[in-house]
């Protein structure tokens, strides 16, 4: 099937693995990042953008980590919407493909920032910004057939889908808790 986006729909599954690649590469590439300048960063870490905490190796990769766990629940939806029905796959592996690159790309913003800190710009926040916004719209615009469609309600995953998924988020609420219970963690 050709599809609405011409030559593109019959390239979609090289561009999904290419989205792969940049996603994991950018993810583990701000873990190695933040962890490769760990001595030059300052004393006190950003928690958030309003909150400090004393460095410390757990609170310079918190962030890379939650990214990782971001780009994981990224590939298991891709792994989901792989198994649209084929008159619909190439609408939602571009989807995939689009929040994957978001994650990635949102993944290296972040390390940059962290080891830009305390000297990180405005500009910084508007670009993480404007650059998920944009990566979930076009998420969306490329999902809009297998929504329209009502496809979306025919796809499953699997148990063993369900459980890394359920372990993902309970590592990005355990990653989040000193921001929930900073004194457990100074």
């Amino acid at each position: 099937m050709r599809g609405e986006f011409g030559w593109f729909s019959r390239r979609s599954p090289r561009f999904l693995a290419l989205a792969r690649v940049l996603a994991w590469g950018a993810g583990y590439g701000a873990a190695f990042l933040v962890a490769y300048d760990y001595p030059s960063l300052p004393d006190e870490l950003a928690l958030s953008r309003w909150t400090v905490a004393p460095k410390s190796m757990f609170f310079a990769l918190r962030v890379p980590l939650i990214n990782l766990a971001m780009i994981g629940l990224c590939e298991l939806l891709a792994r989901i919407l792989g198994r649209a029905p084929d008159e619909h796959r190439p609408f939602a592996e571009w989807a995939s493909a689009a929040l994957l690159c978001t994650a990635g790309i949102k993944a290296l913003l972040a390390a940059i920032e962290l080891v830009s800190w305390p000297m990180t710009r405005p500009s910084n926040a508007i670009v993480a910004f404007v650059v998920v916004a944009s990566g979930l719209s076009l998420a969306a615009w490329f999902a809009q057939p297998l929504i329209a469609a009502g496809s979306w309600r025919t796809l499953r995953s699997t148990r063993l889908e369900q459980v890394f998924g359920a372990s993902l988020v309970l590592a990005i609420v355990v990653l989040n808790l000193p921001l929930v219970v900073p004194a457990l963690f100074h």
